[in-house]
């Protein structure tokens, strides 16, 4: 969540569109008045640049928004700031992750929509396999500093000088 993939989504308005008032941007807002007067108008074929490094970590959404809290997902969030957000409400029967539709396009991890990635549940069914299959066997610890790992984006986000570990064989 807190590094998705890809950071940006960019689309394009199929035809002229009036969206709703959004917040102003700031990540310091003022209650009193956290949200833009009017809403935004895009013409047809305007390009869109969503950023969900930003919406991730947006303050009026999500409560600390930069802490790492898988317990998160556990809980209902009530939107911090922003009025016009339903905030997110996880579902009884949770799939393996939540998605766009349990957090109101607030968390989209893979996209959403019709242009959402094909390969969600793939990649997160592999993630799991390898992941337990690894820690399963080994002990791992991080070569270095995190600081050292630094961090590049592009289509994706990815490590500067990679991700050095020593994996220690687990006694069986």
């Amino acid at each position: 969540r807190l590094y998705p993939q890809p950071p940006i989504l960019l689309r394009r308005a199929l035809r002229d569109v009036e969206l709703p008032p959004g917040h102003k941007g700031q990540m310091h807002y003022t209650p009193e008045d956290p949200m833009q007067s009017k809403g935004i108008s895009l013409s047809k074929d305007a390009n869109i640049f969503i950023s969900v490094w930003n919406l991730h970590r947006n303050p009026m959404l999500w409560t600390n928004p930069h802490t790492f809290d898988p317990s998160r997902w556990m809980r209902p969030q009530t939107p911090v700031a922003h009025p016009s957000w339903r905030g997110y409400a996880p579902r009884d029967q949770a799939g393996m992750y939540p998605n766009e539709v349990d957090a109101n396009f607030g968390f989209m991890p893979f996209g959403g929509g019709q242009r959402k990635c094909v390969g969600d549940q793939f990649a997160m069914m592999e993630a799991v396999v390898i992941l337990s299959t690894v820690l399963q066997n080994f002990d791992l610890e991080l070569v270095g500093e995190p600081k050292d790992v630094g961090m590049s984006t592009g289509a994706t986000i990815h490590t500067l000088h990679g991700l050095n570990m020593k994996l220690t064989p687990r006694q069986k």
